[in-house]
């Protein structure tokens, strides 16, 4: 409750001076109009065509169809197409963990069962 009573006459105040502020922005905005009505003018007609047909083009990404060879050895992996590389290369990346020389882990030791 003590709160209450010591912040009372800011907030009378504050109230007060919001009210004044309101009361002139209206009275000094009251001649100008704010939403006027738009000025009416002549209606555009628009006349829909429908679009020509054009013929289909080739896009330059597609490759030609790769023409079906028999395998000589079994895919390692399935994709949606089936073809068949010499041997997989991907490009070199520049992100600092490929640049790294990779470690390998070393083989397990044998564990010696207990007697």
């Amino acid at each position: 409750m003590e709160r209450t009573r010591r912040h009372t006459p800011s907030l009378r105040w504050f109230l007060a001076f919001s009210l004044v502020l309101h009361l002139l922005v209206i009275y000094l905005l009251r001649e100008e109009r704010l939403l006027t009505a738009p000025v009416s003018r002549k209606p555009m007609v628009v006349e829909m065509v429908p679009p020509r047909p054009q013929p289909p083009k080739e896009r330059e990404l597609e490759l030609p169809p790769t023409p079906k060879t028999q395998r000589t050895r079994p895919a390692k992996r399935l994709g949606p197409v089936d073809h068949q590389v010499a041997k997989e290369t991907a490009p070199k990346g520049n992100a600092p963990e490929e640049s790294r020389a990779s470690r390998r882990t070393p083989a397990p030791s044998p564990t010696q069962p207990l007697t």
